[in-house]
């Protein structure tokens, strides 16, 4: 025992020997329910006789033997374990000897307290060691076992006991002398004062926690009114509350509970809400959340805030979907003729519920109608789901294209039916009142792809799967699904209301299961009395000891590098260490004192005010804590985006790189490689992995089993065999009638019994209940239908059908002999009918023909009939649906029970399957420094994470997380708690307004979404603050600054950030007196449509700055979700817009689901375009930051407030801080000044003041133009800023107009419309060189640049811009002196048309050089300007005429409809064809010969310039081109292209010109479709292969043959077995495909043709699967990709031509015959250097997946031969076998030959080495079959030269293709690990079996020593097995050892290698021939093997 007991005590954290590993490998040893470990500590903690001092050899040693045991069960190892049943049974040994345990631990403790000391003699033992010990052992058994108190009375007295010890020992300690012997009296006073302090922690913990269970029914806390000062209205508050106080459970009034779920203590509360307490009429019990208020449990303890906690998050769960049945019912209860919005929404199949009521009352749900039950599975991962029905939702739901369903339920699937999400189901009976309604509650077990795909497959119906959580629930529907009668049932009803189930229920499991003395820091965050900590003095953390000292070296950037340490519990080292950071560090002075505030408080709250740096302060505080080896740390974020930015950071600066990340939803493709879940998958494989395999097997049995049962619940048909063993025991008369059939039936019947009954389900075999349902005997005595030639026409239809229907039935008459007889070439006539069933029945010695029965009896005389053959078909009927009835209601308790037992077996090996799998995720959590998780995610894994044992947890963006999040974070392990946030920023986010402190009413009272940061803070507990911003300008710092933040500074990096382009004033408030809309007053709908206007106004006008385009430049924050989706409307025309996923998921939450499908549709698509406009609410913008931010408050009464100034979520503080500081350099408000000062905020008051102050407030937005510092002007109407600042506005015209206006809003003048002519034909050239002479002030705004100048011109006619054309600027001017340079162009192309066309174009050309001359002399004023530029334009457009004309009969017969610059009309004019100068149709030259000039006319009807669609074709990646000549083709390209499409419309680009380009992409899209399609069947054939049970299929056919009878079996003869021509049995053509046909081996092969039919039948069953999946392996090897066929066309195309082309042969180089020449000279000027093998990869797995199958058939085929050989079948058949056995291995070995040739060729060297194990695998398994067949004493001699041979030639492979691969590939550790593990050791298991072989052809076994033997089993030991267990060792019948691997359970049989006998066994079960090897066992025993921990490995 001491050994056993020594080898525990160990096993402890302070033993660095004992790796994770280890100490889970002994944990799983020793607390195995089944193993020695557990009886060895029971029989220590029994043991009669334990002492302290002077122990006697009967006696047990405490300090020895009891105390490591105690030691063991409080170390890390168990506590620690995720293996709870593992950890419940060793606790459970407590649990059960605790009377044992108290009297051992009471006598020894006292007697060792009595003498001064532990020690026993032996070794020095401390108190610190025993107390920390007991107390440990005793609080974890203590909370395991809720009932531990209660059921041991004298848990109690120990305890106290307890705490008189530590006390005494303590005070003993601390003395000067010590007055007790103790190994720590010689430590410093202020160590020991350390260690004992840390200690009594521990023992106060434990002391509480059994307090509180000894008196938690029975205390009552005192309700009397705080007696402490209070402030006046805090005290009136608490005095309400005194006086309206009604507690939970017997605190009730009446002292009766409100429902079966209303109790005082949380911990008996379910968290799911029971159908009662959802019903009942009575409101729930909801605390006060503040100090003082009367509460049933004690002030300040940590149970009262747990309690409250608690209790308000779960009436945040409950809440909605307690108002949503509310309503429902309500609904319901109303007479018929009232109208309901229910009734609404049943008629129209379902919908959206919405309950427009004020405040908090307020609910939207959904509710889905026609719900029906289709079954009930066991999923491996999700558990028990009932499968169900509904009807699809109106709308945009149930839209008739399967695409877009499958769209809308992806976009609402983030809140709708999302997998976790709560739901209901109202089940209402027919008929029935209110009390017989049920509403059962479950999760939504259907991820989003169940849901499109559900979608997708039908309009009308959605499949569901659904876990609910009332056991009665599944109960009632098994009924349900038994009874069949839906209509019996009632309605039911589906509710949804948007909750995420799932992200709360940890939590709340947390709270009410975890201790509340066990969460750490309660004197800090408790609730107190008075409500105040700033006089609480807080400690270090804990693991900080006296002489620890913090390293800070890695906070200094100086050069010499500064040595810096802090010392916590050192004054004068804290100050020292401020000092010098704020001097020298890279912290600013308030992050120095930060850090050292936090290194100091083991609970530290930092500050953040906006822009201040809270995350480059975590990261600073993380790179301390990590450097100085404080881990793990558990860092938790409010967002994923949060928490991926400070890993990013952390790696970034090389923190470290040792980080797991929980969750998988990171957007970071760097820190996704850190998440849990990659890392799981990349590691190697563990022994808690096989565990897990096997937990996984065993859910997957009970699922399986499950199909079944619910196969038989919901099938139609009743099973033969269940409804035979029911007959047999109700109606054994029938039974025996039935079954027992006449002979002239019975033969009837096995005749056609393997006939199947096919149905829409598929096929079935008919049995012969079904034969005799059918009354196919009946059919059978009927005559035959007369011939249809002989009868009228109008019965032919129906004799025909009948005749066909009955064809089969007649076969029977037919002798055997003809049945191979064609009916169509049999020229006699067929024997008459009578003659032929008179004969059937005189063959079975029948005198005539039995009756047909004509009877119609009723049931009850048919149970008196005896004889059920005698029954016509309507009688036959009506008892069998008698006796499916009987059976059905005999079958339903018993399938009930035994869905009870599926249920319980799957949900067991669901729980231990998910405890392995955690300690798998244990194992790598615990060896990280940093661990990260969002909120939910910690709530997720907090089992997990208690078993991690985290140190410190840092809480980022705390002011958003709520209390109860943080509080349930809190693992017992924590030792130093940081909170970094800001309290005066956004509060946590609820959705129940009756708990938020926004609320007037209730706020003040509930405040739940008060987070813990902000409670400590506002009691007094020290927060640092950060102080300097660097984000914002001051004018925008100065709104918070001046409000709530009077210390904030500015740092010098934004005291000069540059002005908003474009605006005269950085800062702006729009006042304006637009009226709000939308619905209640804290609706989240509400909307300002004046506001959305201007905004849309302003981003455009910000984006035409060109500066402010880059994603979050530009940022609008709306106030009100209603707005965001109202402005997302106006601007998605216009930009691209992002809107966060927060946002997206609220917009379902308050949007009709149509809607917010249709934005969140439109939304995702854009994002992937491009980004550039952020649109958020402001409750999801916290923490990020934008330069320009548009903030909408919507909140507006309008000119005449009829109902008052409210602004709603405005008044918060909190949010409007939010709002104010997210801005770097501009911000531009839109709102009502006059409602916010109404509204009494001082917030607002003071940023109005301030606004006032600085006059940047008014009633129209200030713009300037940004090259005229001196012009501005205001806008104050939505489209004002449009009309000062239009597009055209780039235009170099219109810019030399708008400089010279006054930028006032006046009318346009009428004859603007006119401008635009020139503007469109105005070259940049013609404008620099003309233009700005005329005009200095042009010079300003005409680029320098030719390029940039073409790019900004734009659309001057759809201008409406109101501006006053300068006098001083003619038009004329500009307009003659262009088209006087553009005569000469105009005349030499009319010159060009008139030669082709003979079309006169002389008044044309006249027209254009008169109006020149006419209008080139300069006018003065604009009448002049108006006049000649009226009849320019009319002379324009006669000229343009006629050179139309022309140009239409140049281009007549054009398919397409062609567009030209002169004759297309007005709306194609302004079509952009130049995308990248953006020139229009319009300013195309169409005489032009330049690539920018020429145009194509695309097959949609879209026109753009040949320089255009040569870019978006990429036409340079095809041709070479050399000096802008195209000369040839170029290279092939790599990867796949998509086909280019119009830039317009998505239309195909398929001109001519780009033959090739759409060419190549159709072929990559094929080829797409082949790689996707092969991989897929690859995939397929694979998972059908893994899913073969070969040993279940060889034992089939094992029993199949053995079944067969000798007489259709022949005899063997006895002469000898003659080896046949193995040349002749191995010839394969040349040309036979890869791989072989299946036809060589099936069915129809030679070698199955020849055997017996019972033979073949029972062969084909086997091996059914196999072939099929072979077919359709070759079908995928065979198959060629597009690029391929492409390629073989294009070769053998051009090899016909070159042939032609070569002629006489005599021409060529000797030895080169012209087929050579023709074929290489075709593959060289193909287009591809070699052929494509991107198929090569399918193609190579696929045959791969062929070798496996083979191999299958292999070993089928040798059971077969070996059952046959048993029977002693003739020689011939042996033959038949063994042929074919040879046959396929040969056939392996050729295609894998070939294999490896396609791979080597191809260069996949990874293919080549693998195809070559099966090459080695397929040599040694033919030779091995040669063996077994020819084994005789002639020829042994040269079998063992050939295996000698053949050993060595798989040495050569071995070595030839490793040697291959590590020369082709480089030295990476990688690929060297990858080729041994999956090459070398697996050849050389080959290369091993060899040598057994040549082993066994020598004579068998040399005797193996004693000394060999133990060598053996310690190499095992240690080796890759690490068996560490008896019972491994069996031997074959003849004696030959083998090891069984994992537990040591045979699972499969094989054959010896040395003597071929069977070996192994199934289930456990070792085969019977076989025996277990003892002595290697024995062996194993004196080396140190354990006993075997399961049944088959016992007595080893």
């Amino acid at each position: 025992m001491y050994q056993f007991a020594a080898m525990l005590g160990s096993a402890n954290m302070y033993n660095t020997s004992w790796e994770i590993e280890n100490g889970q490998e002994l944990f799983a040893a020793v607390a195995d329910p089944n193993g020695e470990g557990i009886l060895r500590i029971q029989d220590i903690l029994v043991h009669e006789s334990v002492s302290s001092q002077d122990v006697q050899p009967s006696q047990l040693s405490f300090q020895r033997a009891f105390l490591p045991v105690l030691g063991y069960l409080s170390s890390r190892w168990v506590v620690r374990s995720t293996l709870r049943k593992n950890v419940n049974a060793l606790y459970g040994l407590l649990d059960h000897s605790f009377e044992e345990v108290d009297r051992v631990l009471q006598n020894c403790i006292d007697t060792c307290m009595a003498r001064s000391s532990f020690n026993d003699g032996t070794a020095a033992v401390s108190g610190l060691q025993i107390f920390r010990v007991v107390s440990k052992c005793l609080y974890e058994y203590v909370t395991r076992f809720k009932n531990a108190v209660a059921q041991h009375p004298c848990f109690v007295t120990l305890v106290t006991k307890l705490v008189g010890w530590t006390d005494s020992w303590a005070a003993a300690i601390l003395r000067s002398p010590a007055a007790f012997q103790d190994p720590i009296a010689v430590w410093s006073a202020s160590g020991k004062t350390f260690a004992v302090q840390r200690m009594k922690k521990w023992i106060d913990t434990l002391f509480d926690v059994v307090e509180l269970a000894e008196g938690s029914t029975l205390r009552r806390s005192d309700l009397g009114r705080d007696v402490l000062s209070r402030e006046q209205h805090s005290q009136a508050l608490l005095d309400g509350l005194q006086m309206t106080y009604d507690g939970p459970g017997i605190y009730h009034e009446g002292g009766l509970p409100r429902h079966d779920n209303d109790n005082e203590d949380i911990s008996k509360i379910e968290v799911v809400p029971t159908h009662a307490e959802l019903t009942c009429l009575i409101g729930p019990y909801l605390p006060a959340n503040i100090p003082g208020a009367r509460h049933h449990l004690p002030g300040s303890s940590m149970e009262r805030l747990v309690d409250i906690q608690f209790r308000l998050l779960r009436e945040e769960l409950i809440a909605p979907i307690r108002s949503s049945l509310s309503h429902v019912l309500h609904d319901w209860e109303q007479p018929p003729q009232a109208k309901t919005p229910l009734d609404a929404i049943l008629a129209k199949h379902g919908g959206l519920y919405k309950a427009n009521h004020s405040g908090w009352d307020s609910v939207m749900f959904s509710i889905y109608t026609g719900v029906k039950f289709t079954g009930i599975e066991c999923d491996v991962r999700k558990g028990l789901a009932i499968r169900l029905t509904f009807d699809t939702p109106h709308g945009r739901a149930n839209d008739p294209s399967p695409t877009k369903r499958a769209m809308y339920w992806e976009s609402v699937g983030k809140r709708r039916l999302m997998q976790g999400g709560l739901i209901g189901l109202l089940w209402i009976p027919p008929n029935s009142s209110a009390q017989n309604i049920r509403f059962y509650l479950g999760t939504v077990t259907s991820n989003l792809d169940d849901l499109r795909r559900s979608a997708k497959e039908s309009a009308d119906r959605l499949r569901l799967n659904v876990s609910f959580f009332d056991p009665e629930a599944e109960i009632r529907i098994l009924s349900a699904l038994q009874d069949r009668r839906p209509q019996a049932e009632g309605t039911k009803l589906l509710i949804e209301a948007p909750i995420m189930f799932e992200s709360i229920r940890p939590f709340l499991e947390t709270l009410k299961s975890r201790p509340p003395a066990s969460i750490p820091f309660s004197s800090y965050i408790s609730h107190h009395e008075s409500g105040k900590l700033s006089s609480i003095t807080i400690d270090p953390p804990t693991y900080v000891t006296p002489k620890f000292a913090f390293n800070l070296d890695s906070l200094f950037d100086t050069k010499p590098p500064i040595k810096l340490t802090l010392q916590p519990r050192d004054e004068l080292s804290v100050q020292n260490a401020r000092q010098m950071l704020k001097e020298k560090s890279r912290l600013d002075p308030s992050q120095a004192d930060a850090m050292i505030n936090v290194l100091t408080s083991e609970v530290s709250l930092i500050q953040g005010p906006p822009g201040t740096g809270k995350s480059f302060t975590g990261v600073e505080l993380l790179r301390v804590l990590i450097a100085n080896k404080i881990r793990p740390i558990l860092l938790i974020a409010f967002t994923n985006h949060a928490l991926d930015n400070i890993i990013t950071h952390v790696l970034d600066k090389g923190l470290t790189t040792n980080i797991i990340r929980l969750g998988s939803r990171s957007n970071d493709e760097t820190v996704a490689q850190y998440t849990l879940e990659s890392i799981l998958k990349t590691r190697p494989q563990t022994q808690a992995d096989k565990s897990a395999g096997r937990e996984w097997a065993r859910m997957k049995g009970a699922q399986e089993t499950m199909a079944q049962l619910m196969s038989k619940v919901v099938s139609r048909k009743t099973d033969e065999e269940d409804l035979r063993a029911y007959l047999g025991r109700s109606h054994p008369i029938h039974c025996n009638s039935l079954f027992n059939a006449p002979l002239w039936i019975n033969r009837l019947y096995n005749e056609s019994k393997d006939w199947q009954i096919a149905s829409k389900k598929g096929s079935s075999r008919r049995t012969l209940v079904d034969f005799w349902r059918a009354g196919e005997d009946i059919d059978f005595l009927n005559p035959p239908p007369v011939n249809p030639a002989s009868e009228g026409s109008q019965t032919f239809g129906y004799r025909q059908k009948n005749q066909q229907k009955s064809a089969k039935r007649f076969d029977a008459l037919v002798e055997d002999s003809d049945k191979d007889v064609d009916p169509d070439e049999d020229g006699s006539e067929p024997e008459d009918w009578l003659t032929q069933i008179t004969g059937y029945f005189a063959e079975l010695n029948i005198n005539g023909i039995p009756p047909i029965p004509q009877t119609n009896r009723p049931v009850d005389q048919l149970l008196q009939d005896s004889d059920v053959w005698s029954m016509t078909k309507a009688e036959r009927q009506k008892l069998y649906s008698l006796w499916s009835n009987e059976l059905r209601e005999f079958a339903r308790e018993s399938q009930k029970a035994e869905f009870a037992q599926l249920k319980a077996r799957h949900a067991e090996a669901q729980a231990t399957w998910s405890d392995i799998k955690d300690q798998s995720k244990q194992d790598i959590l615990s060896k990280a420094d940093l661990i990260g998780c969002t909120t939910n995610g910690a709530a997720k894994l907090t089992t997990l994470l208690q078993s991690v044992a985290p140190k410190v947890l840092i809480v980022e963006e705390a002011g958003q997380v709520l209390e109860a999040h943080i509080l349930a974070s809190l693992v017992p392990s924590i030792e130093h708690l940081i909170l970094i946030g800001d309290p005066l920023q956004l509060r946590p986010t609820i959705e129940n307004y009756q708990l938020s402190m926004d609320n007037p009413r209730t706020g003040k009272i509930f405040r739940f979404d008060q987070s813990l940061m902000e409670r400590l803070s506002s009691m007094g507990l020290p927060m640092s603050q950060l102080d300097v911003q660097r984000r914002m300008r001051p004018e925008i710092a100065d709104l918070v600054r001046n409000t709530l933040y009077p210390s904030l500074q500015d740092h010098t990096l934004v005291k000069s950030p540059p002005s908003i382009r474009g605006m005269s004033k950085d800062v702006f408030f729009l006042d304006h007196r637009n009226a709000e809309g939308g619905e209640g007053d804290e609706s989240a709908s509400k909307t300002n449509t004046y506001e959305a206007k201007m905004i849309k106004d302003l981003v455009l006008y910000f984006l035409k700055q060109g500066k402010y385009t880059k994603t979050g430049d530009i940022v609008v924050l709306c106030a009100y979700l209603g707005q965001l989706a109202k402005v997302r409307k106006l601007l998605s025309s216009e930009v691209a817009t992002v809107i966060d996923e927060r946002d997206a998921v609220q917009l379902i939450n308050h949007e009709d689901n149509d809607e917010a499908a249709e934005i969140l549709a439109d939304s995702a698509e854009e994002v992937q375009v491009a980004k550039r406009v952020l649109l958020r609410t402001v409750d999801n913008f916290q923490g990020e930051e934008g330069t320009i931010v548009i903030l909408s408050l919507v909140r507006n009464s309008g000119p005449d407030p009829t109902s008052g100034k409210k602004i709603g979520f405005l008044k918060s503080a909190n949010r409007a801080n939010v709002a104010l500081s997210r801005a770097r350099e501009g911000l531009y408000i839109l709102g009502n000044a006059d409602d916010l000062l109404a509204s009494g905020s001082k917030m607002w008051a003071g940023v109005i003041e301030q606004l006032r102050q600085n006059e940047q407030i008014g009633s129209a937005f200030p713009l300037s133009c940004s090259r005229h510092p001196g012009t501005f002007i205001e806008a104050s109407v939505p489209g004002q800023i449009a009309i000062h600042a239009p597009d055209v506005i780039k235009s170099t015209i219109l810019r030399t107009f708008a400089a010279q206006c006054s930028f006032k809003n006046t009318s346009l003048d009428a004859d603007i419309r006119f401008l635009w002519l020139a503007q469109m034909m105005l070259k940049v050239s013609f404008v620099k060189r003309n233009v700005v002479k005329f005009c200095p002030a042009v010079a300003v705004f005409v680029p320098a640049s030719a390029v940039i100048a073409k790019r900004s011109t734009l659309k001057a006619h759809q201008s409406s811009t109101p501006i006053i054309l300068a006098r001083n600027h003619s038009t004329a001017v500009i307009v003659a002196r262009e088209f006087a340079r553009r005569s000469m162009t105009a005349r030499t192309s009319l010159a060009r048309i008139h030669a082709d066309r003979n079309v006169s174009t002389t008044p044309a050309l006249d027209l254009v050089r008169s109006h020149a001359h006419l209008v080139w002399t300069p006018a003065i004023g604009d009448a002049s300007i108006r006049d000649r530029a009226r009849l320019y334009a009319e002379r324009h457009a006669l000229a343009y005429r006629a050179i139309c004309a022309a140009r239409k009969n140049c281009l007549a017969g054009i398919a397409v409809p062609h567009l030209c610059p002169l004759c297309a009309p007005d709306v194609s004019q302004t079509q952009v064809v130049d995308v990248i100068m953006g020139k229009q149709l319009c300013e195309i030259d169409p005489h032009g010969e330049e690539l920018d000039e020429i145009i194509i006319t695309l097959h949609c009807g879209h026109v753009f310039t040949v320089e255009t669609l040569d870019g978006i074709c990429e036409l340079e990646d095809y041709y070479t081109r050399v000096d802008d000549v195209w000369t040839s083709i170029a290279p092939p390209l790599q990867g796949l292209k998509r086909p280019p499409v119009c830039p317009h419309c998505r239309g195909p680009i398929k001109s001519r010109r780009y033959g090739r380009v759409y060419k190549r992409a159709d072929l990559d899209m094929s080829e797409q479709n082949v790689a996707t399609a092969c991989q897929r069947t690859l995939r397929l054939i694979h998972e059908r292969i893994a899913s073969f049970d070969g040993a279940k299929t060889s034992k089939d056919l094992e029993t199949a043959l053995r079944k067969i009878s000798p007489a259709d079996l022949p005899v063997k003869s006895g002469e000898p077995e003659e080896e046949l021509d193995i040349k002749e049995k191995k010839a394969i053509r040349p040309n036979e495909s890869l791989p072989i046909p299946s036809k060589r081996f099936d069915l129809t092969s030679r070698h199955v043709r020849g055997m017996p039919d019972p033979v073949k039948a029972a062969w084909s069953k086997a091996t059914r699967r196999l072939f099929a999946c072979y077919k359709d392996a070759c079908k995928a090897a065979t198959t060629t990709s597009s690029h391929v066929r492409a390629y073989e066309a294009a070769v053998a195309t051009l090899y016909r031509q070159y042939l032609e082309e070569i002629g006489d042969p005599r021409n060529l180089p000797p030895m080169i015959t012209p087929e050579d020449m023709a074929l290489a000279l075709a593959r060289k000027h193909c287009g591809l250097p070699a052929p494509p093998k991107a198929d090569i990869r399918f193609r190579v797995e696929a045959c791969w997946l062929s070798f496996n199958i083979r191999f299958h058939v292999v070993t089928l085929a040798q059971k077969a031969a070996e059952v046959l050989a048993a029977v002693k079948v003739v020689n011939k058949i042996q033959s038949h076998w063994a042929d074919m056995i040879e046959d396929i291995i040969y056939s392996i070995e050729r295609d894998a030959l070939m294999t490896i040739d396609i791979a080597e060729e191809s260069q996949s060297y990874r293919q080549v080495v693998r195809s070559a194990l099966f090459l080695m695998e397929a040599q040694y398994q033919a030779f091995s079959h040669r063996v077994d067949r020819y084994l005789i004493p002639t020829r042994v001699n040269n079998l063992k030269i050939e295996a000698r041979n053949g050993c060595a030639k798989a040495k050569v492979i071995m070595d030839k293709y490793g040697r291959l691969f590590r020369g082709a590939m480089n030295t990476r550790l990688s690929d060297q690990t990858w080729l041994k593990d999956n090459y070398t050791v697996p050849a050389e298991a080959i290369v091993a079996k060899w040598a057994a072989l040549i082993t066994r052809l020598d004579g068998g076994y040399t005797p193996v020593t004693d000394a060999e033997k133990r060598e053996i089993v310690k190499a095992l030991m240690g080796g890759f097995l690490g068996i560490k267990t008896r019972g491994h060792f069996y031997q074959c019948p003849n004696g030959h050892a083998y090891v069984i691997g994992e537990c040591g359970g045979a699972m499969e049989e094989s054959r010896c290698p040395e003597c071929n006998s069977v070996i192994g066994g199934t289930s456990h079960n070792l085969n019977a021939s076989n025996s277990r090897a003892l002595d290697l066992e024995n062996i194993g025993r004196e080396e140190g093997m354990t006993a075997s921990p399961h049944a088959w490995g016992q007595g080893a």
